[in-house]
């Protein structure tokens, strides 16, 4: 049985990693894991994952560095080098484009943004091999970091069919609810989502509901009052357990909407997850969602930063049933195939056995 080293600073229970180790587990892969919590600074992360390692290394193949761990890549890389194991790098986004032109927490040419550039490069670089999740972040790492695109491959995120899964509309009322759920950063564009929901507000049955909370949540909660929206609730953030069964509540869910560049290069966890579950998704239409799905058969896709363009898919999927469910059973069928832990462990155990 190959054992590897899942590495790092990470969430757990976060899907692309759970949905990794538990792919590879379930092809026959012993994972023994060095984690610790992200919340930790980088200079408290580093004695302690030593002290974790020299207790797991032995017998391991691999280390794979689990995602935006890119301050930790320098140690795993010295770790792997004197323990003899091949480096892999899931880093599933780039703090660079994430904080500087996605969430635009720090500007284009300051200090920052310059240390987030450089630690994405360099740890990059280090690793044997770099995951990513999309064609599009794939093209993004080779041509911003100049990462070889030998180096490169790509692992879809997925999404853990044992939490969701098929399951009957549980609900107890004749409205059609269309759900979101998410962290509010700006590539969801949350306010398109608000604003489509004031053009359908003479839509008596149709109901938004908006789960988790975030960056933009406050400013989300004043543009809804501002424009008076009165057909949706904001609820706030439930653990990953408890997600599926507001899941099943739905009639509709949404993806991602919003109109940075980021917005193009990603497959968010929420279109996996509401497919795994066999429920019709609307998300913007991209270059990386046009990767793998197609619209009108796996989903529907409207255009980006558009309210009225999201508003009128909604009216489409909620007044045309027979679409409503052959989307929803042509995207479960696919999610089934091609993303499930299972099938994407079998990938990247196929991947580590080049490598080692």
């Amino acid at each position: 049985m190959m054992k590897i080293c899942y590495f790092g600073a990470y969430n757990r229970e976060y899907a692309r990693n759970a949905v990794l180790r538990k792919g590879l587990q379930a092809n026959d892969v012993e994972v023994v894991e060095c984690n610790l919590s992200p919340q930790l600074k980088s200079y408290q992360r580093y004695p302690l994952l030593l002290r974790q390692y020299l207790r797991v290394f032995r017998g391991c193949k691999a280390v794979i560095v689990a995602e935006c761990n890119q301050t930790i890549l320098p140690l795993a890389y010295l770790l792997a080098k004197l323990t003899k194991k091949p480096l892999v790098f899931d880093p599933f986004t780039s703090l660079y484009d994430t904080n500087v032109f996605d969430r635009r927490l720090v500007k284009e040419n300051s200090l920052r943004a310059r240390y987030y550039f450089w630690f994405d490069k360099f740890s990059m670089n280090l690793a044997d091999l770099v995951l990513a999740d999309t064609n599009q972040h794939l093209d993004y790492f080779c041509r911003e970091f100049k990462i070889k695109i030998t180096k490169l491959r790509k692992v879809f995120v997925g999404a853990d069919n044992d939490l969701f899964f098929p399951q009957p509309l549980k609900r107890a009322n004749s409205r059609f609810l269309v759900l979101f759920w998410g962290t509010y950063i700006p590539l969801h564009g949350i306010q398109y989502i608000i604003e489509a929901a004031k053009i359908l507000e003479k839509e008596s049955k149709i109901r938004f509901e908006l789960v988790g909370k975030g960056q933009t949540w406050q400013e989300m909660r004043d543009l809804a009052s501002r424009i008076k929206v009165d057909n949706l609730i904001f609820q706030d953030s439930v653990p990953p357990a408890v997600l599926p069964s507001l899941v099943a509540k739905a009639d509709l869910c949404l993806g991602i909407f919003g109109r940075t560049k980021k917005t193009e290069k990603v497959i968010p966890n929420k279109v996996y997850q509401a497919l795994a579950a066999k429920k019709p998704v609307i998300t913007a239409d991209t270059p990386a969602i046009r990767e793998i799905f197609v619209d009108n058969e796996h989903l529907k896709l409207c255009r980006r930063a558009d309210p009225e363009s999201l508003a009128s898919a909604i009216l489409e999927l909620k007044n045309n049933q027979e679409l409503r469910e052959r989307i929803a059973e042509n995207g479960y069928r696919l999610a089934i195939k091609k993303f499930t832990p299972q099938a994407l462990g079998r990938h990247l155990k196929g991947l580590l056995e080049e490598i080692i």
